[in-house]
């Protein structure tokens, strides 16, 4: 390797922190035609992240979502620390995410109380490494202004099973969502089953849970009453 003076090794670091982000494969070409200038031997093709992928550190819930905001496409959420893509969605689970955003908003204004829906988008911090984007939440008091991203304290959560999904809701988010102490309710919906899954917190903390293939489901607090009907309508 040629020998490399302060000034070059400092104008390295220049240009490194110029293509910190390392965006497009122009800036990683020439960062590598300037290293190799200087005498560094660089591997082809050089080792350089594309812009989509995930940082390779344990990322706390704020760096995360510095990150997420950063990037062009795709959603994500943050599992003890590591990012994990949210898969590509089927038409039968939008149909049944739209379908309970609907029957929760037009809930929520029958009842007069007030609450406020989100449709999937809506970030849910767990802990300081983990945060989940349910497929629909209800959080209580005034609306939220339009540039939040973390809800801070939803009583409502949702998610509809897939089948790369189904493990998951189960049992990683059933324990992370009850971690948070305003989460009253998990619902998780099975389309193809037309059944939902009511997991409740009891005044004494048990978590409760009830299969429900028709009827009600009864949501209390905030108060609401939601017909099954109206999610698991005709096609």
């Amino acid at each position: 390797m040629a020998s490399v003076s302060k000034d070059d090794r400092e104008g390295v670091a220049a240009v490194a922190r110029s293509h910190a982000s390392f965006e497009t494969a122009r800036g990683a070409g020439l960062l590598r035609m300037r290293l190799e200038r200087l005498g560094f031997s660089v591997p082809r093709p050089c080792a350089i992240l594309p812009p989509m992928n995930a940082p390779l550190k344990t990322l706390t819930v704020e760096a995360y979502i510095d990150w997420a905001l950063q990037q062009p496409r795709g959603r994500f959420e943050l599992l003890r620390g590591e990012i994990v893509p949210i898969n590509a969605e089927r038409t039968g689970h939008a149909r049944i995410k739209h379908r309970i955003a609907v029957a929760l908003e037009q809930t929520i204004a029958a009842a007069g109380i007030e609450c406020h829906m989100l449709p999937d988008g809506a970030t849910m911090r767990i802990d300081d490494h983990t945060a989940f984007e349910p497929d629909a939440l209800v959080y209580r008091g005034d609306l939220l202004p339009d540039d939040t991203i973390i809800i801070p304290e939803p009583v409502i959560v949702v998610e509809v099973l897939s089948p790369s999904t189904a493990s998951i809701d189960a049992s990683t988010k059933f324990a992370g969502y009850f971690k948070v102490p305003s989460i009253a309710h998990y619902l998780i919906f099975d389309g193809p089953a037309r059944t939902a899954v009511h997991h409740r917190r009891e005044a004494d903390g048990t978590i409760r849970s009830a299969v429900i293939a028709e009827g009600n489901l009864t949501l209390d607090p905030p108060g609401l009453t939601v017909p099954l009907a109206a999610i698991f309508a005709a096609r």
